[in-house]
């Protein structure tokens, strides 16, 4: 029962090219859970082609705002959109096909005993799959970097195919999450550490996407050099 009771949030800005094969995957896996797709003011076909799924399942939903503001703020406004129904679980998923629904069958498992569910791409037969080298180099650099300032034992910190139990998502303070782009991650994973829930990483492959762009740029970079001091100072 407890997939009728899941939302699947997937944040989304000019995703047109992967919205319908997104949503054909995850009906695959997860026939019963509902759909939140955030989108951020997309210019291209993406909100159309949400709205041609929503006509034929109305467990498909859209929260239009009206403009790009970070992956943080999105996810934020789909946790306190879910927390206004009966949801007990949060799942999170990007639009670009890199987390695979198949996976999703693995983390209705763990629901089970858990609180947290975290895909990590850096436990044995977990991975990155055709990412080039400074990509990736990045990503596992600043995943160590992260574990080493916040002094958390979790493996993938900046991993954004992760799923949050109700109470969990209901107890960290939203309003107080200071970043905007990936470090958002981090920072909903250091404080529920913090905060003593039940955490868990299981290994998958993460798959760089094919259609589309993607949005990191040195802003995003930056901030994740500097959030984290802020992160370990604001929970001592």
């Amino acid at each position: 029962m407890s997939q009728r009771k899941t939302l699947i949030i997937v944040p989304t800005f000019n995703e047109a090219e992967n919205i319908l094969d997104l949503y054909s995957n995850i009906r695959k896996y997860a026939p019963y859970q509902d759909i939140l797709f955030v989108d951020d003011g997309s210019a291209d076909d993406t909100r159309d082609n949400i709205a041609e799924i929503i006509k034929k399942d109305q467990r498909v939903h859209i929260l239009k705002r009206s403009k790009k503001e970070g992956i943080a703020k999105a996810y934020i406004s789909g946790f306190l959109w879910g927390l206004n129904g009966d949801y007990e679980w949060f799942q999170q998923m990007d639009a670009d096909l890199s987390h695979d629904a198949a996976y999703l069958e693995e983390i209705e498992k763990l629901k089970k005993e858990n609180q947290v569910i975290i895909a990590s791409r850096y436990m044995k037969k977990g991975g990155v799959e055709k990412r080039n080298f400074f990509r990736r180099m990045v990503t596992f650099l600043g995943c160590r970097y992260l574990k080493f300032i916040l002094q958390c034992p979790l493996k993938d910190l900046t991993g954004g195919f992760n799923c949050w139990q109700r109470d969990v998502i209901s107890s960290l303070s939203l309003e107080e999450i200071a970043s905007r782009g990936f470090i958002f991650q981090a920072e909903l994973k250091f404080m529920a550490y913090k905060k003593g829930f039940k955490i868990t990483e299981f290994p998958y492959v993460f798959k760089e996407r094919q259609k589309g762009h993607s949005k990191i740029d040195y802003r995003i970079i930056s901030e994740g050099l500097f959030m984290p001091i802020f992160m370990n100072l604001r929970c001592r």
